[in-house]
Parts: structure tokens; C-alpha cells; sequence
């Protein structure tokens, strides 16, 4: 599945509150956490070939989605962050969520970089651990984000594929 493309952030001034940014800009949230739920869920599929033998299928979901997925969704706070900054809004307090699952973003980067790198030497349990260390780490970044955030001390759990369906009954969606 392509990535879906990032709608671009306006730098424009937005109207809002010295404390509060403007709605046009916080409407963007909600993508750039489907965009981090996308790349956890790459990641899981990723790992899910990777235990049922698949092995270049598994490169294959890492590099052309769990990666440029990951990668949109990190410029895309980035530009959020410049926004943010250029309108003066900003809050220590509420930038702490934000900043947060950017290094969690960045760090899951870093182990899809290495789980490639062990993959492609022949580590492919290493390799493993290291997706699976990428998801988790997305999946606690993910918990920050108002559309994704349980209530506060709930663990939440991101289901990677879609339920199966019998061969007959239900239509499948």
C-alpha cells in the first residue's frame, strides 16, 4: 500500500489564542498520528512475514512502506514545529507530547536502519528484535496523540492486520 501523501502545512498565520494554536493548524495532528500508525503497522506486517519465513517480503514492506511512511510522518512535525514556532504559540507544556513522539519517531527510524542492516548480513532473529523494538517504540509514541491516546496508565494495543473473515457470511470491508 503507497503512503498516503502529506497534506502540507500552512507557515500563513492561523487564527487563535496566544495560548492556544488555531484549528486549521491542529487539524493536522490527526494525519501526522495516521501517519505514525501506519508505519507501526508496516512494521508489524514486516514482522509477521519475517515469522512465517518471508524474508523478502518483510525488506520489501520495511523499505518501500515502514520507511518513507516514517519518513513523511517526521517532516511532516517538523514542519508542524516550524509552524508552531512562527506563530509564537508555543507552550512548554504542550509541546512536551509532540516532542516526545518525534524521538520516538526518530528512534524507530534508527531500528528499521538497523533491523535492515541485520537482515541483509544474515541476523534475521537480531533483525527481528529490532523491528519489534521499532514497534513498540511507535506504538508508545502513538499513545501521546489525541486520537490514539488511552485514557491516562492504559495501555493500548495496535492490531496490525485485519481480522480474518470466514470464507462465507460476513462481507468483507
Amino acid at each position: 500500500m503507497p503512503p498516503s501523501p502529506l497534506v502540507p502545512i500552512s507557515a500563513n498565520p492561523i487564527p487563535g489564542t496566544p495560548t492556544r494554536p488555531g484549528p486549521a493548524l491542529a487539524a493536522h495532528i490527526p494525519a501526522l498520528a495516521r501517519l505514525t500508525a501506519h508505519a507501526a503497522l508496516s512494521v508489524r506486517l514486516a514482522c509477521r512475514r519475517l515469522e512465517q519465513g518471508q524474508d523478502q517480503a518483510a525488506l520489501d514492506e520495511l523499505l518501500e512502506t515502514a520507511g518513507p511512511v516514517l519518513t513523511q510522518a517526521l517532516e511532516g512535525v517538523g514542519r508542524l514545529e516550524a509552524a508552531l514556532e512562527a506563530h509564537g504559540r508555543e507552550r512548554e507544556a504542550d509541546w512536551r507530547p509532540a516532542a516526545t513522539l518525534r524521538v520516538r519517531m526518530e528512534a524507530a527510524a534508527g531500528l528499521l536502519r538497523q533491523a535492515d542492516i541485520l537482515a541483509r548480513a544474515g541476523l534475521a532473529e537480531e533483525a527481528g528484535d529490532s523491528r519489534e523494538a521499532a514497534l513498540w517504540t511507535l506504538e508508545r509514541g502513538l499513545a501521546l496523540v489525541p486520537p490514539f491516546s488511552p485514557v491516562p496508565g492504559q495501555d493500548m494495543p495496535i492490531h496490525a492486520l485485519p481480522p480474518t473473515y470466514p470464507a462465507e457470511g460476513l462481507p468483507r470491508p
